[in-house]
């Protein structure tokens, strides 16, 4: 399995910006239930466990959410599941809309995670199937 590594010390060419587009931490979990279209006790029990929730919004849709794991981090696929060190961050469970693919959303998701959790993570993994 590949994972990706980013450091927040690393280089990163800033990517412009796209109107309209916004990125925000989430800690409501009827936001993400309605997002994911999943339980809101299965959002709630993510944020409980330190999970941590970011969405992309474009005009106020929210187009692309993305998970970060600041304690505990599971592969579900491969039913393995590990302990973050402190300072580290788990990536996963990145979806864009269907209407919204195509556009560069994702990297600049990924870009605000790692500028927004950069002031307690310095170490940010990914599986990459």
């Amino acid at each position: 399995m590949p994972i990706a590594l980013r450091r927040s010390t690393d280089v990163v060419v800033p990517l412009p910006p796209l109107e309209g587009l916004a990125f925000t931490r989430v800690t409501d979990p009827t936001v993400m239930a309605i997002a994911q279209q999943r339980p809101v006790e299965a959002m709630a029990e993510r944020l409980a466990a330190a999970h941590r929730a970011y969405v992309a919004r474009r005009d106020g849709a929210i187009v692309a959410w993305g998970w970060v794991a600041t304690r505990r981090a599971e592969l579900g696929e491969l039913d393995f599941r590990f302990d973050l060190p402190a300072g580290d961050r788990y990536l996963w469970n990145f979806v864009t809309t269907a209407a919204a693919r195509g556009l560069g959303i994702y990297p600049r998701l990924l870009q605000a995670i790692v500028s927004l959790e950069a002031s307690e993570a310095s170490r940010f993994f990914e599986a990459t199937f």
